[in-house]
């Protein structure tokens, strides 16, 4: 987005990804859902009784 403002185009994100303030980085209201949502998502193409063992 920067490059484009410093070009003199106007652009916006239609992303909500927070908002910046005086005590830093707030994250938007909603960000409990997105993770467990992804979450759900990531889960659904493991099979049935497979095992992710940790890397070592």
């Amino acid at each position: 987005m920067r490059v484009l403002t410093e070009q003199g185009v106007m652009a916006a994100s239609e992303r909500d990804i927070g908002k910046l303030n005086e005590g830093g980085w707030m994250p938007p209201l909603t960000w409990r859902h997105h993770l467990l949502a992804a979450g759900a998502l990531c889960e659904l193409p493991r099979p049935v009784g497979e095992v992710v063992e940790p890397t070592k």
